[in-house]
């Protein structure tokens, strides 16, 4: 878990350094923002499991390098948020308002604040598991029905940021 920690940090490092870098390159206005929170906010209330940009699983075979250095691995690019399946398209507007923010620490506080909810996630299956003494697939799968309803409340916030960057 050591390794996977220490993964899931440096991804969320690596991403607001690029992140920070693509700011000086591109930044969107709030007009923007607010329009892009707004559309992906009531795409995310029609369609709460629709997720966004991504899809890049770490292969299996990765496991050859041992299981420390796979898990590192895994949480480098689980923890960069962008490289693998990103986990709802409001996540988006969260990328686009760090490149209209342009600023450093706001940006690497953001990243580290997904990475600790990947983090937090994580722990919460684990202990399910271990409490429950069931396979690790039994105990996520009943924490997804437990945060069913985070897709609705992600929406309305925002649908709410959008209206706010907007009026």
């Amino acid at each position: 878990m050591a390794c996977y920690t220490v993964g899931l940090v440096v991804g969320g490092a690596v991403s607001s350094a690029i992140f920070y870098l693509l700011g000086s390159l591109w930044r969107p206005n709030l007009v923007t923002v607010g329009i892009l929170a707004l559309v992906l906010g009531v795409i995310r209330v029609f369609r709460p499991n629709t997720v966004a940009i991504g899809g890049f699983k770490v292969p299996r075979n990765w496991t050859a390098w041992g299981v420390q250095r796979f898990l590192g691995a895994f949480g480098v690019l689980l923890g960069m948020g962008v490289v693998t399946t990103t986990p709802s398209p409001t996540m988006l507007v969260i990328v686009v308002w760090m490149l209209h923010l342009h600023s450093f620490p706001l940006i690497l506080v953001t990243f580290e604040a997904f990475v600790a909810a990947r983090l937090l996630t994580t722990a919460a299956v684990l202990y399910s598991q271990w409490a429950a003494a069931q396979d690790v697939v039994l105990s996520a799968d009943a924490f997804v029905d437990k945060i069913a309803r985070v897709p609705r409340l992600e929406a309305a916030c925002s649908i709410i940021l959008g209206l706010i960057l907007l009026i």
